[in-house]
């Protein structure tokens, strides 16, 4: 059973729950217009496998408060930060999905000591300034037909499930200035450079369509490893989350526990 609590932070409650106990600890933050419930899966399956687990909300989404109608990459690393000390989390491994790896790299760029491993899911690593530009654009000013569209465009094409329809419902219904600020704050992680000097492990885990190129990956940090699910769109947690949460587990047995 998770316990739900929060960690003051200026401008911002974040909220989280705490699932599991026992060494090997692990800190997770979802994506885009998501919140905690996005990542429950990998939750409740590494609190089984007797691991303490903390899953956050980013400032503004879910449970999480957002004062201020802007914030920074670093405002969230500090979130991680606390929340970590204060759900007793020392050096996680640290899981991201979407926006939330891009906050991840950024914490192990900034604080290399203060966790043990990164595990990015389906997200962007190489992103021109053009396209974030465009990206904002869209967001802030599409219409609700067109952007029920786009989110549906992440799942696999075939998905009609009931699961499905209730996260783009969930998604749908987050404030377009919330969604805007994530994404700002997101823009301003240089990912390429972040993972080129990434000195922790990596495990980057792809949908079955991949939207980066594990060689430039691969280049860009030659430790880096790559997996890759069968069956699924963006939210691999959610549509795979047993070939996701085995290639987690594997990852960190053999290259996480320094």
């Amino acid at each position: 059973m998770a316990s739900p609590a929060f960690a003051d932070r200026p401008g911002s409650r974040i909220y989280y729950e705490m699932s599991g106990a026992g060494p090997g600890g692990y800190l997770l933050l979802h994506g885009w217009s998501c919140d905690h419930v996005s990542m429950r899966p990998i939750a409740t399956y590494l609190a089984g496998q007797g691991h303490r687990v903390a899953n956050m909300d980013l400032r503004g989404h879910g449970r999480s408060t957002l004062d201020a109608p802007a914030y920074t990459s670093e405002d969230v690393v500090e979130d991680m930060l606390a929340v970590g000390e204060q759900a007793g989390v020392e050096r996680p491994v640290l899981v991201g999905h979407s926006l939330g790896a891009k906050f991840v790299l950024a914490f192990a760029q900034a604080h290399p000591d203060r966790a043990r491993a990164v595990v990015l899911l389906d997200t962007s690593i190489v992103e021109s300034r053009q396209r974030q530009a465009t990206r904002l654009a869209e967001i802030e000013h599409d219409r609700p037909a067109d952007l029920r569209r786009r989110l549906e465009s992440m799942f696999l094409a075939c998905d009609q499930s009931e699961q499905r329809r209730e996260y783009v419902e969930s998604m749908m219904r987050v404030p377009r200035p919330v969604a805007a600020a994530a994404l700002r704050a997101g823009d301003e992680v240089d990912t390429a450079s972040a993972l080129a000097s990434c000195e922790l492990p990596v495990l980057y885990v792809a949908a079955s369509r991949a939207g980066e190129d594990p060689k430039l990956m691969r280049h860009l940090n030659p430790r880096l490893c790559f997996g890759q699910v069968v069956g699924s769109g963006h939210f691999v947690q959610l549509e795979a989350p047993t070939q996701v949460n085995a290639m987690i587990e594997q990852f960190v047995r053999l290259y996480g526990t320094s």
